[in-house]
């Protein structure tokens, strides 16, 4: 019987093949059209499949968990937490089998000789645990390394060095601060942060008095058999104690639990969605298009349709041979369409910004083809059966009567025909709204008023570290050193600095206290605020207009 159904099953693909093969015109169009809404569909597909469902590439992804704080008065969510929190959490440590905190970005480092800007985190030794990594060459820091060893990632090391053996021991400066390089972290590791170079930070206790400042990253590993839920459970219970303990800072405190792969895709994931929605309406619409050009082609086949119908075939058999040719349709527009995603994904890849998570990780691979094939084989289910079982069902003696296209253009045909179209406009009419909500948004976004002028302003880079007052006010004389050559060069009109551009990332946040208003003691709940370092002439150089009041003059000094 399966050897019968398979020949069976052949017979109708090779027939399939000849008959649209005496159609080059349909069978093209057809086949493009389904390319393009294939092609498209996998395309954004193997972006989400990268970022949203393929599990992280660290051991037991699922046991590693993002801990961040939730204003319970506001509902806000923070994924940082205070330093003083993070001593509590290590002191109840018992749902985790690692627990680590860390802090950096994108900083100026001397590696190999050469300044450059590198991804840099100050992490605990704890972390490597959490990730399950261990290194490549050389080894990972401990707590009896200080704070004089580093590690370095594959990509970095190869880079600079030439390979990651001769990494180690090479000398590296970050922060004023010379590290030697003790390790090398197997090639694609960048975690947390897309990290080139991980330094160990200071003793926790160093930082914890400040339980206002949301300084620091946590990340942990579950315990054997605790669960994300319980996990949750347990750090609810911490946050209400330290709503007792300390109801100035944490009365109105609690901390969220979130696995890392959700915490990572979070920032892109209703883009994605609605690019996954997007494009699943445009292969819907390939699709009708399809069953609205088959219906057509199997009016034309009454007189064929019918004879072999008279001949002893039955309505099961007719049907079977006119989706064979559906199926062979879909696997030709599948097999360009992968090809089209896989020129498509490079493109999206290049185009992508640069904040879109695990890109180095979009590919076209097993996963990537079988969700191809699955789109291939549902849209010949949607654009052939129906116009497959349609036509089988026409009368025999009405199709031999009439050789011509009358013979399937029934009031029934008339009505599926028009019922087809009237889909493909109201999906088209769908598509075309939210693309244009999405337009009007753009629109909108684009010409809202920033605060500040972003035309004709250039921006130039640098890094000098700085963690004390002396150092902060050797930068603000660094810079008045250069701005009157900045100022100096023909067509600058104004010249300004500050440590972070208006919509970048960089920024620092704490409690202030105004004077005769508040009283800046331990434990006090103080007003919180973002600040940044800026120099006189950072407004006018943005045409930031001054409401009230002066801007910053030279003999305003940071301290």
């Amino acid at each position: 019987m399966e050897v019968t159904v398979n020949t069976t099953f052949l017979r109708d693909m090779r027939y399939g093949i000849r008959v649209l093969r005496r159609s080059p015109s349909f069978s093209v169009v057809a086949i493009l059209t389904l390319a393009l809404g294939i092609g498209a569909t996998t395309a954004i597909f193997s972006v989400l499949d990268a970022v949203m469902l393929r599990p992280l590439p660290y051991p037991e992804p699922h046991r590693i968990i993002s801990i961040g704080t939730r204003a319970t008065d506001t509902g806000r969510d923070s994924a940082r937490v205070t330093g003083g929190d993070l001593l509590e959490m290590r002191a109840n440590a018992k749902p985790f089998a690692a627990l680590a905190w860390y802090w950096g970005g994108e900083v100026g480092a001397q590696v190999g000789g050469a300044g450059q800007f590198a991804g840099v985190c100050w992490v605990e030794p704890a972390l490597f645990e959490v990730f399950g990594v261990t290194a490549v060459a050389g080894r990972t820091f401990g707590a009896a390394d200080g704070e004089g060893a580093a590690v370095i990632g594959h990509g970095l090391a190869e880079r600079l060095f030439g390979s990651a053996g001769r990494a180690l021991g090479k000398p590296v400066s970050v922060e004023g601060q010379a590290y030697e390089i003790v390790g090398v972290l197997p090639r694609g590791f960048d975690a947390p942060r897309k990290t080139d170079l991980w330094l160990p930070a200071p003793p926790l206790p160093s930082i914890a008095r400040n339980r206002t400042a949301f300084n620091f990253f946590a990340v942990a590993r579950l315990a054997d058999g605790v669960t994300v839920a319980g996990a949750r459970a347990s750090l609810e219970a911490l946050a209400a104690h330290l709503a007792g303990a300390f109801p100035e800072t944490n009365g109105s405190r609690s901390f969220t639990v979130t696995p890392l792969a959700s915490r990572v895709a979070a920032p892109a994931r209703a883009t994605l969605l609605v690019l996954m929605g997007a494009v699943a309406l445009v292969l819907l619409i390939a699709c009708v298009n399809v069953a609205s050009l088959l219906l057509a082609r199997a009016a034309g086949r009454s007189h064929e349709i019918a004879l072999r119908a008279a001949l002893g075939a039955g309505r099961w058999r007719l049907v079977r041979q006119l989706a064979a040719e559906s199926l062979v349709l879909a696997a030709a527009g599948g097999a360009l369409g992968v090809a089209l995603a896989w020129a498509g994904t490079g493109a999206l890849v290049r185009l992508a910004p640069g904040g879109l998570p695990r890109l180095d990780e979009v590919a076209v691979n097993w996963r990537i083809l079988a969700f191809a094939g699955a789109c291939s084989l549902l849209a010949s289910l949607v654009f052939g059966l129906v116009p497959a079982w349609h036509a089988a069902r026409a009368g025999v003696n009405e199709g031999l009567k009439q050789a011509s296209p009358r013979g399937l253009l029934g009031g029934g045909s008339a009505t599926l025909r028009n019922a087809l179209v009237a889909g493909e406009i109201a999906l088209a009419f769908s598509l075309a709204v939210g693309a244009g909500l999405l337009l009007r948004s753009f629109v909108q976004l684009t010409g809202r008023d920033l605060g500040y002028r972003p035309e004709s302003v250039l921006v130039a880079q640098t890094h000098r570290p700085a963690s004390g007052l002396a150092e902060y006010v050797e930068v603000a004389r660094f810079f008045n050193e250069i701005e009157p050559r900045l100022a100096g060069i023909p067509g600058v009109t104004a010249v300004g600095a500050a440590m972070g551009l208006p919509a970048g990332q960089y920024g620092s946040n704490g409690a202030y206290a105004v004077e005769g208003k508040h009283v800046f003691t331990e434990g006090q709940k103080l007003p919180e605020a973002g600040f940044r370092l800026a120099s006189p002439g950072y407004f006018g150089a943005l045409g930031v207009p001054l409401l009230r009041g002066r801007d910053f003059g030279v003999a305003d000094t940071y301290d």
